[in-house]
């Protein structure tokens, strides 16, 4: 290795430290807060409209909910590695909810781009794409499943729950 130059890949000192970080109280506290306000945030939501008939306020907050979904489980994965991170079963749902989470943003993105940075109006949708948004809006109701992870004997219980079944 040339002296002075980082080895390129991972920072093993980077990743401990971020793995204090997460595990830190305040970063769990931070984390429920934000579950907690979604919470609050999908009552407010009136299902009978569509994302953009909502109040400007809930779709301000619904994106910033979906980036530090999508920030928390990107950063959890660079710290612990994947292997490390799937141990934890719930950590799928975490995962799932990141990754519709993230979805919503790249179609939102997408919108954006296509409507105001191209200026050619509102991007053509079909009728197979709405039915889908529709579908991943009504799974952005497992949100506040992420909380579970903060609760074992929720966890406990919603295991015995599945089981039973």
């Amino acid at each position: 290795m040339i002296p002075g130059r980082r080895k390129a890949g991972v920072n093993e000192e980077e990743q401990n430290e971020l793995q204090k970080f997460l595990s830190h109280p305040g970063y769990d506290g931070f984390i429920l807060s934000v579950i907690l306000l979604n919470c609050v945030a999908l009552c407010l939501t009136n299902p009978r409209k569509e994302d953009d008939e909502q109040d400007y306020y809930l779709i301000a907050m619904s994106f910033v909910f979906d980036v530090i979904y999508v920030v928390d489980v990107s950063v959890m994965l660079f710290a612990f590695g994947p292997n490390t991170y799937f141990l934890d079963n719930w950590h799928y749902l975490d995962f799932i909810v990141s990754l519709i989470s993230a979805l919503t943003l790249a179609i939102d993105l997408v919108g954006i781009i296509y409507e105001y940075a191209l200026g050619l109006g509102t991007m053509p949708t079909s009728s197979s794409l709405e039915s889908f948004m529709k579908t991943v809006r009504i799974i952005r109701v497992m949100r506040p499943l992420k909380a579970v992870s903060f609760m074992p004997s929720l966890q406990t219980f919603l295991e015995t729950c599945v089981r039973s079944m």
